[in-house]
């Protein structure tokens, strides 16, 4: 049988940042509302990628992974300056090609 539980990833996964934030404290600039927003997104994320990489075969390395995440977040970060700031400067890319 197979179990979906995703919401017990993303309980202990806030707990573990709960707990980080308590030892090194909060992130500058960054009020509680928002923080919660932030590790919201990363715990989302982090659960679709395992996801999806299970779904997979597990066939890629941590490194390739790595590869897919960096490449996806240049491409996200363009498609919002494009969208949301189309006066704004597309980022530079931090990718090494």
């Amino acid at each position: 049988m197979k179990i979906n539980r995703q919401d017990i990833i993303y309980a202990c996964h806030m707990k573990n940042a709960e707990a980080l934030q308590k030892r090194f404290g909060a992130l500058p600039g960054m009020n509680e509302q928002k923080g919660l927003y932030f590790m919201s997104i990363r715990t989302g994320f982090t659960i679709s990628i395992l996801m999806a990489w299970l779904k997979g075969g597990r066939r890629e390395s941590a490194k390739e992974l790595m590869d897919i995440i960096e490449e996806q977040l240049d491409i996200l970060a363009g498609n919002f300056h494009l969208t949301f700031k189309p006066d704004a400067k597309k980022p530079e890319s931090t990718r090494e090609e």
